[in-house]
């Protein structure tokens, strides 16, 4: 009797290990504490600093921010053994190809950026763009990745009887910061015919990450002409307000007249 209760065990733990356990929940990715900028330069010259271009540019274009978030430069010289061995790994930890690339070579929140024109051109968005990803939307890194099969959204936690806006934007657009207090200062919540609903508004950098392809998402589910192809954009259930102008003028009126409930993201089943 007793080695059938203990074949019986035997049996059942094989049929368990079988199926297998479930899989704990995932964990949210630690995030760096602050902005890693790397720099590389091509210098043979032993007099010569092949960094003090890059430092003015720095300066100049982060001058007129203010409450900067941390930030660390680490410089290498490509000319060196150690500094071409760093520039390999960088961009091994990146995924980048280091083909065509003409220096000097900054990388930054997963990008690369070569010649100091190109640098220069771009330093000031790519910085802030940064900054926004790690120190204040820190939850599109958990709630919205991309699915392998290419479903973008279904991550996003979006109550049916939600108000939700989907917001699209640049940070160094000049439309983007008259915007910006518009999307602030929408209600929390709106009431439509004895009926309260939370507002959502869910922000798309589209510099930042695969957010240029969920605009191209709603581009097309939304059939928006190539005149309406911009940002700052603002989608609703089956309405979208392109610029400024039109989201200063419909975007509340929409929600109020509960417009913006039963929201389903393009590419979702």
């Amino acid at each position: 009797m007793k080695r059938r209760i203990v074949l019986l065990g035997f049996l059942l733990a094989l049929i368990l290990a079988a199926c297998g356990s479930p899989s704990p929940p995932a964990a949210e990715p630690d995030l760096p504490s602050e902005i890693q900028i790397l720099f590389f330069h091509d210098t043979a010259c032993g007099s010569c600093d092949g960094t003090e271009e890059f430092w003015e540019v720095l300066r100049e274009e982060l001058a007129a921010e203010s409450d900067l978030p941390p930030y660390r430069v680490t410089t290498y010289n490509v000319f060196e053994l150690a500094g071409r061995q760093e520039y390999a790994l960088a961009l091994e930890a990146y995924g980048l190809s280091g083909e065509n690339v003409e220096f000097p070579v900054m990388l930054l929140n997963g990008r690369l950026y070569s010649g100091m024109e190109h640098i220069r051109n771009n330093l000031r968005e790519a910085f802030l763009t940064a900054a926004e990803d790690i120190f204040e939307y820190q939850y599109v890194y958990w709630l919205a990745p991309d699915d392998a099969d290419g479903r973008l959204f279904d991550r996003w936690a979006v109550d049916a009887d939600d108000s939700t806006v989907v917001y699209f934007y640049r940070i160094t657009c000049e439309e983007y910061g008259q915007t910006k207090p518009l999307i602030d200062s929408l209600p929390r919540q709106v009431t439509v015919d004895g009926n309260t609903s939370d507002v959502a508004v869910i922000p798309f950098n589209t510099r930042s990450g695969s957010n240029g392809r969920k605009i191209a998402a709603f581009f097309e589910a939304y059939d928006v002409p190539p005149a309406d192809q911009m940002v700052p954009i603002a989608f609703i259930r089956d309405r979208y307000f392109a610029g400024y102008e039109q989201i200063e003028a419909g975007l509340a009126e929409a929600l109020q007249n509960g417009e913006a409930t039963g929201f389903r993201f393009p590419l979702n089943p």
